[in-house]
């Protein structure tokens, strides 16, 4: 996250008893001006909040940085200004998310092709959401797409067969329904009508399904309840004019979250730090800088690595851990060295409300369903001599 100084009027002029900060090392960028003396760019700057302490206050005409920079997303404090030179009287400090990120405090994860998100994480030049992704600001992960053992809509472009009239979803682990989107051909009358879902696991079943309009083409479904999905079948005529099917497996809250672990490895002189297995990079390779990673343990105490959600609870369903897995030395290295993990979950009470330990097996990634749950923080132990994976995602939602 970078800082970025732009330039706003102020509404009057400061009290003589106010605290101006004067500073002779600002490098203001040569920002071109309109008619009206307002900074003109290609970009807007998204002002999602603004903190007055005084009588200062950005003009709703502050148009953005004339600058192919990160876009401003963070909450923009106005305590913080500088008297200068320019023909602005103010020099407002705010906080710019770095390319592919966004939202308060930079936490949200850019899903767009080509890393194209608008402030608001809206995919922009032509970009859409990447494969396994969809919804609001494309932050839900499509279960219809990453676990789907037999699909037939796999990003169709709206030309299914006129005689299909039935399809079905499943898949072998029963995963909590929360809620899909439909995708209908443009040009489709009545979406809704003549089209029939059953959603079950095989014991239970959706009895009732609430809908709402996304867009145009794109209808929410929703069951009255929490139900446990292994199969969804679509059926009726209208089933020939579905384009997709997107089934929400939540979104990753653990993203940019605090994490904390025992110990830290630094003997090969790169990053392994907590933080690493949060950072929202899947690479696997510990030596690009993107894994967490304990020293040799000493002792009797298990390792340990915790992410909390600094005091927030998100309703929780399922954790996948992507093991570390390159070629130092020289044979593929390290997916044991987390192989047999128990992780645990609590509640703003502290509360443990799930616990799960993981069979001794090698795998590139770890998936743990746990049904819904009200979580505040996450913990993974292991006892051997390392702890040692590269990403940790928490699907759920607020």
């Amino acid at each position: 996250m970078a800082t970025v100084w732009f330039a706003c009027t102020k509404s009057s002029k400061p009290k003589d008893s106010e605290t101006i900060e004067t500073s002779n090392d600002i490098q203001m960028p040569s920002f071109p001006t309109d008619g009206d003396g307002y900074l003109m760019s290609r970009e807007r700057v998204n002002l999602l909040q603004a903190n007055t302490s005084s009588d200062m206050s950005p003009q709703p005409a502050t148009r953005g940085l004339q600058q192919e920079a990160p876009h401003v997303t963070a909450t923009v404090s106005l305590t913080t200004y500088r008297r200068s030179e320019n023909p602005y009287d103010v020099i407002v400090e705010a906080q710019a998310c770095d390319v592919g990120w966004f939202g308060q405090d930079c936490k949200l994860q850019c899903h767009c092709t080509n890393n194209k998100c608008a402030d608001n994480g809206t995919c922009i030049n032509g970009s859409r959401c990447k494969g396994e992704w969809f919804g609001p600001a494309c932050q839900y992960q499509d279960l219809a797409i990453i676990y789907t053992a037999k699909s037939p809509f796999v990003r169709q472009l709206c030309n299914a067969s006129e005689a299909n009239q039935r399809n079905e979803v499943s898949w072998k682990i029963p995963y909590p329904f929360t809620f899909m989107w439909v995708k209908f051909n443009p040009d489709t009358k009545q979406l809704t009508s003549n089209i029939n879902i059953n959603i079950t696991d095989g014991n239970s079943t959706c009895d009732m399904i609430y809908q709402s309009a996304i867009s145009q083409d794109t209808v929410e479904f929703r069951c009255r309840t929490t139900v446990n999905m292994t199969r969804l079948v679509l059926s009726g005529e209208n089933v020939k004019n579905i384009c997709n099917v997107y089934i929400s497996g939540g979104r990753n809250v653990a993203v940019k979250q605090s994490a904390s672990q025992d110990s830290t490895y630094t003997d090969y002189g790169g990053s392994s730090n907590a933080s690493n297995a949060v950072d929202g990079n899947r690479n696997r390779d510990l030596f690009k800088g993107s894994c967490m990673h304990t020293k040799k343990q000493t002792g009797d105490q298990p390792h340990y690595w915790t992410v909390n959600f600094s005091g927030e609870e998100y309703r929780i369903n399922r954790y996948v851990l992507y093991s570390r897995w390159d070629t130092y030395p020289s044979t593929t290295c390290c997916p044991k060295r987390i192989s047999g993990f128990t992780l645990t979950s609590w509640n703003n009470k502290g509360d443990q409300v799930f616990t799960y330990t993981a069979p001794e097996a090698l795998a590139l990634v770890h998936t743990v369903v746990s049904g819904s749950r009200d979580v505040a923080g996450v913990n993974v132990t292991l006892d051997v001599d390392y702890l040692n994976f590269c990403e940790a995602e928490v699907y759920g939602v607020a």
